[in-house]
């Protein structure tokens, strides 16, 4: 992330997956790109010129997968019939490119590695080789294009909601004993709830500091935190309702003047 933009066009991108298939080819016994040391002697970070062989890789059939909602792909697929290597990268299941390297092997040989972002743990990478055998190795999008875009509008947006999702699993318990306190047996009251109430306003304002939550995303939210008020509410015998509903209007007012902002 760069000045609160996302980079990862080929600028960016493809010179570090260029570097990364040498890396793990050598690493795994096998000659990196022939022009790997050129490249990375002459690489000038700000003025960055094209990795070659480097291409966005996203079939439409994918034959490279890993089980898991966030997770970085590493794959090297030599062809002996070809003579020719396919390093796969994906990055936050976001971005997939693919370089060639040659290949000088008799036998097919694969290399895999593939760790799951949210947990930290090494998974069993998914390959169909008969697929990837039958896939030309060439840019299946180029930047610019609309299905590009597309998926990458997409796919960020499933990532910034994760993200959300998991940011409120992390507070939640913090929020839960600030507001109420350590469990003593005492009723819990409308204010009591307005606390935590409280507690989750200021939590999202927060949130919403940051540039990915525009102003349509943050509308998004409004219904959604409305449910979780008139639920938390609900846990009120009928009597206290109206206290809780009077004490926190002020603070989804505050709620509503950001998501505007």
């Amino acid at each position: 992330m760069l000045h609160h933009q996302l980079q990862f066009g080929p600028h960016v991108v493809f010179s570090a997956c260029f570097v990364a298939a040498s890396v793990f080819a050598a690493f795994n016994g096998h000659p990196p790109h022939p022009q790997f040391k050129s490249y990375v002697e002459s690489y000038d970070p700000d003025n960055p010129t094209p990795s070659p062989d480097t291409f966005y890789f996203m079939p439409v059939n994918r034959p490279i997968m890993a089980p898991g909602q966030v997770t970085h792909i590493l794959v090297l697929f030599g062809d002996a019939a070809t003579r020719k290597m396919l390093a796969y990268i994906e990055l936050f299941n976001l971005v997939c490119v693919g370089i060639v390297l040659p290949f000088a092997g008799e036998t097919d040989v694969r290399h895999s590695y593939a760790v799951d972002v949210l947990t930290g743990a090494e998974i069993a990478v998914q390959i169909d080789e008969a697929a990837l055998k039958a896939t030309p190795w060439a840019a299946t999008h180029e930047l610019g294009d609309e299905s590009l875009f597309a998926f990458c509008q997409r796919r960020l947006g499933e990532i910034i909601q994760l993200s959300q999702q998991r940011a409120w699993q992390t507070n939640v318990e913090a929020m839960v004993q600030r507001a109420f306190g350590p469990p003593d047996g005492r009723p819990l009251m409308p204010a009591d709830y307005a606390k935590f109430v409280s507690e989750v306003v200021d939590f999202m304002l927060q949130l919403w500091k940051h540039p990915a939550f525009v102003p349509a995303t943050r509308q998004q939210q409004l219904p959604q935190f409305d449910a979780f008020c008139a639920q938390l509410g609900a846990r009120l015998p009928l009597f206290a309702r109206n206290e809780y509903e009077r004490l926190i209007e002020p603070l989804r007012g505050k709620l509503v003047a950001a998501a505007n902002a």
